[in-house]
């Protein structure tokens, strides 16, 4: 072998080539399933066990001898008229497989010894030569494109890593992972900064790493430790948007096994927040959301679509009927089903290979111009292919506005006929994100947009993309339909920058006003008791507190709190200082009252009226009388009121269970807090770097959620902050040079046993006992008066005894 050869072969791993047309990528992979085949029957021969340069290498050969010889015998499918490829090809991780499995031949051979090199190629010389310098001319070892494709897929359609390393996609396959197949996903998710599929495929690479033992395990772990830190790092910085998807939700632990599965992806939080909305900032995530079997459009738009057999477009249609369906409104979005037949979508299907032969002679084209009256050249018709994890970004195609003198350039519509059947499963449905639906790809059937108001200017709202393909391939051929320069300058009904219609057996409908871009919120959990609770205030409405959850959660809220500490409320003078007093010398209820204005008080008096809501209506007016917003209570009230009850905590050192539980050093407040109120104040106190009480009451917080049934809030939540606080606390210990009350000794990852952690402020009140006038830890010293625990020394005490003597 000459060294430019080597140095060719060398080169082609170093610089893949990753641009490649899609089209490309299909013949890519037929080239090389063409060569494995080839090699196959001299693959013993070829790879002599005992002449291997790296013994180490042994297990993985076999591994790769053992795949070589089940993939050539395996059976094929139908891709296209009359072309028949190996299901292999047609699936993104068998097509990972195939990329790899050459790419360690070939390095295989590089690092062998001359000798065992020239023995190798003899009898091979010309196919590796040919199959060389296929790959350097087209980059059929693209690794990285293979990748790419699985972990789109696994992006859009929230795949688990797990299931795609054991051969799953929409089916079971017959291909599955190894150790080495996860780390080098996980490394190129590395390198590409996508940090959530680096470390779940790091993660999944140790746990095979442990069984098949290819991967090194030393490796994979520190590994992991970078990725766990790169992620953490990039997540406080300010490029990290609550709109990004390559971050977990809050930081991860290291030392802690798996925690990426205790915590959510920030993608999957923002499908769930603003999933539907209709600005551009949502674009991506409503494609998302689409591709994974949503559907944005409110109930009233749903209400205005219908399927109908339409008969008087043409003549013809009078015998044989067309089936439209109606998939958006406003703007109209069609599917004509059946639109060409099983001979049709052949003969483009075919001519797809030939884009240069004449289309004039379809019968399709014949349909349009029959149906719609319009006349195409040959331009007009162009082809679009998209293998498996192929995919298009809405955005892509939005159209520039109209200049003058580039009206007979414009795209008025688009028809886009699809040629082969996907399948249920299989994605590749055309989505738009501004309308919220969907147009799945029917074999024969054919998609309708107009791209153009009637001013010529681009509408937005017909914005599409396509949802990456999981197997096979999916073929459609799009009619660019021209604008006609007469809809502007001509005299007609259109008003400026009114969309297009299509009729309905030529009776147009009222066109429907657009939805607001505003959709629900997550779903509050619903409060214990509620239909107890319904009766027991049913004397203000007969009905009505089924649809106003806030005002029976407000009523709820201040019968537990403020009714409990003046009890007799009918009784109560208008004007008793006493009762005021009660609660607002009571640090548990003020809190209540604060936070029962910022929460209920305050929306209904700033609110937009309900016009159909009697109750809410009337509590509003009754609020915009007695109530003036700029008297307060403001947001920095609400935040003292908690740090005062984490301060009374701290200082009299009492137990986080009691002061939940109302009893202050003795005193019941007769108010008692949730989940809620301990989540809060732990989020506050953590946020004034008082760690070990907002670990603490986050802690209380969890157990109340996990076996108490308290539903105030989600457990994931309160987890995922109480994680974010330890994490924070192990940052920030290191930094404080000067001892500081408000930290654990160590660092909590070093002390997962909660009875092992000690705090600095344990560790004074030692010193104290020991000698109460140590000349240090004065605001100790302090804390402990407050709280009865030190009273003056014995020395002092004999003193003032002699003095009064």
């Amino acid at each position: 072998m000459t060294p430019i050869f080597l140095l060719g072969v060398s080169n082609l791993f170093a610089s893949f080539q990753s641009a490649q047309t899609i089209n490309q990528w299909v013949q890519n992979l037929e080239e090389l399933d063409r060569f494995e085949a080839e090699i196959e029957q001299d693959l013993e021969k070829w790879l002599p066990l005992k002449s291997l340069s790296n013994e180490g290498n042994k297990p993985l050969m076999n591994l790769i001898l053992k795949e070589l010889q089940e993939n050539v015998g395996e059976k094929t499918v139908m891709i296209h008229p009359n072309v028949e490829q190996k299901m292999s090809l047609q699936n993104p991780i068998c097509a990972y497989k195939l990329i790899w499995r050459l790419k360690v031949l070939l390095e295989d051979i590089l690092l062998r010894k001359s000798g065992q090199r020239s023995d190798i190629l003899a009898g091979n010389v010309n196919l590796i030569r040919k199959f060389v310098l296929l790959s350097w001319e087209n980059g059929l070892l693209d690794v990285n494109s293979s990748i790419e494709n699985i972990l789109m897929l696994q992006l859009i359609y929230d795949w688990d890593s797990e299931q795609i390393s054991n051969g799953w996609i929409s089916f079971q396959t017959k291909c599955s992972l190894n150790s080495l197949n996860c780390l080098e996903i996980a490394t190129h998710a590395m390198n590409t900064k996508q940090h959530t599929f680096a470390i779940t495929w790091l993660e999944l690479a140790k746990r095979k790493a442990l069984e098949d033992k290819h991967a090194s395990i030393p490796f994979i772990e520190f590994a992991l430790a970078s990725a766990i830190g790169n992620h953490n790092k990039e997540l406080d910085s300010t490029s990290a948007t609550f709109l990004d998807d390559r971050f977990f939700s809050r930081k991860l632990r290291a030392h802690v096994p798996q925690d990426h599965k205790r915590v959510r992806r920030l993608q999957n939080i923002q499908l769930e927040n603003n999933g539907g909305k209709r600005q551009k900032l949502y674009e991506k995530i409503n494609y998302i959301g689409l591709c994974s079997g949503q559907n944005y459009q409110t109930e009233d738009e749903k209400s205005n679509l219908f399927c109908w057999l339409e008969f008087k477009l043409h003549p013809g249609l009078a015998i044989g009927p067309t089936k439209i369906e109606l998939l958006a409104r406003n703007p109209d979005i069609l599917q004509i089903y059946e639109f060409i037949g099983d001979k049709e979508t052949k003969k483009l299907a075919l001519r797809s290979k030939q884009p240069t032969s004449a289309t004039q002679n379809l019968s399709a084209i014949r349909r349009i111009e029959e149906l719609f009256g319009l006349s195409f050249s040959a331009e007009a018709l162009y082809f679009q292919s998209y293998p498996f994890g192929k995919y298009f970004l809405p955005g892509k195609d939005f159209m520039q506005p109209v200049l003058p003198g580039t009206v007979q350039e414009l795209q008025l519509a688009t028809l886009m006929i699809h040629l082969n059947d996907v399948g249920e499963e299989n994605g590749g449905d055309t989505v738009f994100p501004y309308s919220g639906t969907t147009a799945r790809p029917v074999k024969g059937s054919a998609v309708l947009w107009f791209n153009r108001l009637s001013d010529g200017n681009s509408d937005k709202n017909v914005v599409h993309g396509v949802c990456p393909i999981i197997f096979g391939n999916k073929l459609v051929a799009k009619f660019s339909i021209p604008f006609d320069k007469r809809l502007i300058s001509g005299t007609c009904s259109l008003k400026q920058s009114e969309r297009f219609q299509i009729p309905v057996n030529n009776m147009y409908f009222q066109r429907p006003k657009l939805p607001p871009p505003v959709v629900p919120k997550r779903q509050k959990p619903p409060m214990q008791g509620f239909k107890d609770k319904i009766l027991k205030y049913s004397y203000i409405t007969p009905s009505g507190l089924t649809d106003n959850y806030d005002i029976l959660a407000c009523l709820d809220d201040f019968e537990q709190s403020t009714k409990k500490i003046v009890k007799n409320l009918t009784d109560l003078p208008i004007n008793d200082l006493q009762a005021v007093r009660k609660v607002a010398l009571n640090p548990l209820a003020i809190y209540k009252v604060i936070g029962r204005f910022r929460n209920y008080y305050l929306p209904w008096t700033i609110g937009i009226p309900e016009p159909g809501n009697r109750l809410k209506t009337k509590l509003q007016s009754l609020l915009d009388k007695m109530y003036i917003v700029s008297g307060g209570p403001v947001r920095d009230d609400h935040e003292k009121a908690l740090l005062v009850i984490a301060n009374i905590q701290f200082i009299y050192d009492l137990e986080v269970k009691d002061v939940a539980a109302g009893l202050i050093d003795g005193f019941d407040a007769r108010v008692t807090l949730n989940a809620k109120d301990s989540y809060l104040i732990g989020q506050k106190a953590i946020l004034k770097e008082r760690f070990t009480t907002g670990i603490a009451w986050l802690e209380f917080a969890l157990h109340l959620v996990e076996t108490k049934n308290d539903n105030s809030m989600v457990a994931e939540d309160v987890y995922n902050e109480l994680v974010s606080a330890e994490i924070q606390h192990g940052e920030e210990h290191p930094k404080n040079r000067i001892v500081d009350y408000n930290f654990f000794v160590k660092p909590l990852s070093q002390t997962s046993d909660h009875s092992q952690r000690i705090t600095h402020r344990s560790l004074y009140d030692q010193d104290l006992k020991k000698d109460c006038n140590i000349k240090k830890h004065y605001d100790n010293k302090l804390w402990q008066v407050c709280a009865g625990k030190i009273e003056q020394c014995g020395y002092l005490s004999r003193r003032h005894f002699s003095t009064f003597l």
